[in-house]
């Protein structure tokens, strides 16, 4: 396994003792010794066993080199590279984390802006409907702002170079804890549950995509807004996807897999699941208000329909979705969308995640 040891001692000089000692118990490790200079863990793996030793004091001679020495050898348990781990010891994080590695085809390790930006929202959602899934579960959620609320303290980490990485952080500590900024760190349980939620429903999704059956079994309580949210991660190429479970303490035999490869394939037949959980009335006619916030080349003849995107307000919050104007609309919706003024329409939503879009234009309008 590889990974990079954090050779700036500077860096952990003002890491504290008792968060690297805590860290380790919340991560398996078991307190074994307490002399007066020392904490001493030790980690049990079937026959074989390893320890660390951590000096009470910042003020030890050797205090940065035994705490390097330290996340050195946690990371030889844990699938992260040593300064993710020293990360979550600042965070006080206990919990795991998730990874997502997307294929760029191209061996540059770069992805377009624009994909960066949709795993991101699409991300904050399927962590927010994951969340109210485990603490309130319904088929629909009318409302997210509790889950919003909820998922604040998630924090993006570092990334790692070839096929694009991007890592997700949902800081968990214990009651009472601050982090080494002096912030108070979060105590909410289902933070911690969080990370394995999301790999065991959307590997559920997928399973159930690929074997060919038409519904999530209801033992699983995963709402359509969860549904929906995970396809928002669907490129308009097609690229595949693959979402990775980082764990903070070391898996066990029969633990389920940490990872969760998506193709193109599978997010068609998604969305088809998707369309027989789909609540009745997101389907009727409806007015839209909301903020234009890109729009499609313009055609060579000015009658040529130009496809927009909304950010438009509903009872969850806010969504979005594509639509098609032509002539003298096409052009307010440019102006509307130049001003970033708020535009009024009535339509049909339909389509899910990223493929949702407005039909039956009427009543255009900037308010």
């Amino acid at each position: 396994m590889k990974f990079n040891t954090v050779s700036n001692l500077d860096i952990v000089s003002d890491v504290r003792a008792p968060d690297v000692a805590l860290y380790l118990h919340n991560s398996g490790w078991e307190k074994r010794q307490n002399s007066d200079r020392y904490y001493t863990y030790r980690i049990y793996l079937g026959d074989s066993w390893d320890e660390v030793f951590i000096p009470k004091s910042n003020t030890c001679s050797d205090y940065s080199e035994r705490i390097i020495e330290a996340i050195d050898t946690i990371a030889k348990y844990q699938d992260k590279q040593a300064l993710e781990i020293l990360s979550d010891i600042i965070l006080c994080n206990y919990s795991d984390s998730l990874q997502y590695r997307i294929d760029t085809r191209d061996g540059s390790g770069t992805i377009p802006i624009n994909t960066f930006d949709r795993i991101i929202e699409a991300q904050k959602d399927i962590s927010t409907y994951a969340y109210l899934d485990m603490s309130s579960y319904k088929p629909y959620h009318l409302s997210k702002k509790s889950g919003q609320k909820a998922i604040e303290n998630m924090r993006v980490g570092q990334t790692s170079y070839g096929s694009y990485v991007v890592r997700f952080v949902y800081p968990y500590a214990a009651s009472g804890q601050t982090s080494l900024f002096g912030e108070a760190a979060p105590n909410d349980p289902l933070m911690r549950q969080i990370v394995p939620k999301i790999m065991d429903a959307s590997s559920c999704i997928v399973e159930t995509a690929v074997d060919g059956l038409d519904s999530i079994p209801e033992k699983k309580e995963i709402s359509f807004n969860y549904i929906d949210s995970f396809l928002s991660l669907r490129s308009d190429t097609g690229t595949p996807i693959e979402m990775k479970r980082i764990r903070s303490t070391p898996a066990k035999d029969g633990d389920p897999s940490d990872t969760v490869s998506i193709t193109d394939s599978v997010f068609k037949r998604v969305a088809e699941i998707a369309d027989g959980m789909r609540p009745k009335e997101l389907s009727t006619a409806r007015e839209f208000k909301g903020r234009i916030y890109a729009a499609s080349d313009q055609g060579y003849d000015d009658s040529d329909p130009s496809k927009f995107r909304i950010e438009y307000f509903d009872e969850i919050g806010t969504s979005k979705a594509m639509f098609a104007l032509e002539g003298r609309f096409r052009e307010e919706a440019l102006e509307a969308m130049k001003r970033r003024s708020i535009v009024s329409f009535g339509g049909t939503l339909r389509g899910f995640g990223r493929s949702k879009s407005i039909d039956e234009i009427a009543d255009f309008r900037i308010v």
